[in-house]
């Protein structure tokens, strides 16, 4: 099984989902936030949003760790799991 799984939307510049599966590096996580948030800045952007699922707290914290700030409210998505999504934002 691979590492990681990256599903790219028709939007050559959005990522649309990232997973990182276990057993991973213990920083490939951060590495891959890290390595998006350089390309974006290389592309002109000034900031970073990324929405999570509100039952993933571990990638909560890491995007804590790494300077991102919940936004209030969620966004519901009308999958089948009807998930619940926060939103974080960084400047960069």
């Amino acid at each position: 099984m691979p590492a990681s799984m990256v599903v790219r939307s028709k939007m050559p510049d959005d990522v649309v989902t990232i997973f990182v599966l276990p057993p991973s590096a213990p920083d490939l996580k951060s590495r891959l936030v890290r390595r998006a948030e350089s390309h974006a800045r290389q592309r002109g952007a000034a900031q970073m949003v990324l929405w999570s699922d509100t039952r993933f707290t571990t990638a909560h914290r890491l995007y804590s760790r790494l300077g991102y700030a919940r936004i209030d409210g969620q966004r519901q998505l009308a999958d089948i799991s009807q998930s619940a999504e926060y939103r974080f934002e960084k400047a960069l």
